[in-house]
């Protein structure tokens, strides 16, 4: 759903194949650290918060963004100063900027982790 959404609106991307090459704990933690904004999808609500301003507990991110065998929980899109974890649709639009029957703008890249599966 995350790179038909990404196909969609022509928003060009770089996906990173999790199963053959995979994204461990540190680099993921480094990853989200790197972002202003993240938003993840947990238990059927989006979560969202400034890591500049008010920074989730590492325990916190762990339990979001790492999977128990130790690698990246997926899918993960990382749009600039954004990571989004888990597909929602509407929050791919605010933080893409697209609008509904509009493609974005040109020039934006993003990067997906992962080959779906976890979700949630």
């Amino acid at each position: 759903m995350a790179r038909e959404f990404l196909s969609r609106h022509r928003i060009a991307f770089t996906a990173v194949e999790t199963g053959t090459s995979p994204v461990w704990e540190a680099a993921t933690l480094a990853l989200v650290r790197e972002r202003r904004s993240c938003h993840v999808r947990w238990e059927g609500s989006i979560l969202t918060w400034n890591q500049e301003q008010s920074p989730a507990p590492e325990e916190r991110l762990r339990q979001y963004f790492i999977h128990e065998d130790g690698g990246i929980r997926v899918p993960v899109l990382v749009a600039e100063e954004a990571i989004i974890r888990g597909y929602d649709e509407e929050t791919y639009r605010r933080v893409l900027g697209v609008q509904e029957g509009v493609g974005p703008d040109e020039g934006l890249n993003a990067r997906e982790e992962g080959a779906g599966g976890d979700t949630g």
